[in-house]
């Protein structure tokens, strides 16, 4: 498994979207459980603001896993996991160019 090395821009950023089932009853009260082993799934939002040759390799990283192969890489917090890329940008700013994309968590053996 290959890994994905080139640091994001400062302003990344991350969500968690717990998975729940939530079941309401008509008398205001709910019950929630969670759903499945792996339940705090990370997505990261990147921006990656790099030469023009840069932001090549970057997207040929991501053109080779072709959001079916994960890919390792450690998040800005300092944590390793594995992540897919189902779709990115490049727009070109003042000169440089500018790749976003977002990292979802995957879970796989």
């Amino acid at each position: 498994m290959k890994t994905f090395d080139w640091f994001p821009d400062i302003d990344g950023q991350q969500e968690i979207r717990p998975s729940v089932n939530v079941t309401k009853f008509g008398d205001g009260y709910e019950h929630r459980a969670a759903v499945g082993i792996n339940t705090q799934k990370r997505n990261w939002t990147l921006t990656f603001n790099r030469s023009r040759e840069e932001v090549k390799e970057i997207e040929q990283f991501l053109r080779e896993h072709n959001a079916v192969s994960a890919f390792t890489w450690r998040t800005p917090l300092g944590d390793s996991g594995r992540y897919v890329c189902r779709s990115w940008k490049v727009t070109s700013k003042k000169g440089m160019l500018s790749l976003s994309c977002t990292f979802e968590q995957v879970f796989e053996y």
